[in-house]
């Protein structure tokens, strides 16, 4: 159970999958995008909608990796035998790596709320 919780759950269901699906759907509207018949009226969003997969991705990376591999030291490492010190410490940086994680998700979030509003007006102007 405890290789489980270290590769599958931790790496692979908490960063490489929303990596990867958000590289997909970002390539897909990217695709989307350049398919579209008039491009007078894309004005610039292809590069938009390219730099928010871009933010996306580095918030990714930058928000989930650090919380998902101290996860798996601390899995890796539970056996040892640690003073309150060091139980602290790990207690703090999980704290730490799970705000910076909690972060990342809020403003991935709130950079696709301001550019959906954008999109919307760019899809509406189509149908």
């Amino acid at each position: 159970m405890q290789i489980y919780n270290t590769y599958v759950d931790f790496w692979i269901f908490l960063t490489a999958f929303p990596l990867i699906l958000n590289i997909t759907f970002g390539i897909l509207a990217y695709r989307n995008l350049r398919m579209m018949k008039n491009a007078n009226q894309l004005q610039g969003a292809d590069h938009q909608i390219t730099l928010m997969v871009l933010a996306q991705v580095a918030l990714l990376l930058f928000g989930l990796l650090p919380f998902t591999l101290f996860q798996i030291y601390v899995l890796a490492t539970q056996n040892m035998v640690r003073n309150q010190e060091q139980k602290d410490q790990i207690a703090f940086l999980n704290n730490f790596f799970g705000f910076v994680a909690a972060f990342e998700f809020g403003v991935s979030r709130l950079l696709l709320l301001l550019f959906l509003h954008h999109f919307y007006q760019i899809y509406v102007l189509f149908i």
